[in-house]
């Protein structure tokens, strides 16, 4: 995926959320082989850029989803 991909699979995110308005809750489901998980994971992860190496890129992407999330 490309960073500009990745920007707009993370505003789907927001968006999503912010649609699902009235509900006590959203469940962000990033486990089990899904895209999320895979960017986590050191072994499927093998970006060299601020989403690939260390624990803290390779979970850039969950934290922002959540924040997106979480403020609609």
């Amino acid at each position: 995926m490309t960073i500009l991909e990745i920007e707009r699979l993370i505003e789907c995110y927001a968006n999503a959320a912010r649609e699902a308005g009235g509900l006590d809750g959203v469940e962000l489901h990033m486990a089990h082989g899904y895209l999320v998980q895979q960017f986590m994971s050191p072994l499927f992860n093998q970006r060299t850029d601020e989403y690939g190496g260390s624990f803290e890129s390779r979970m850039r992407l969950a934290i922002r989803i959540f924040g997106a999330a979480q403020h609609g």
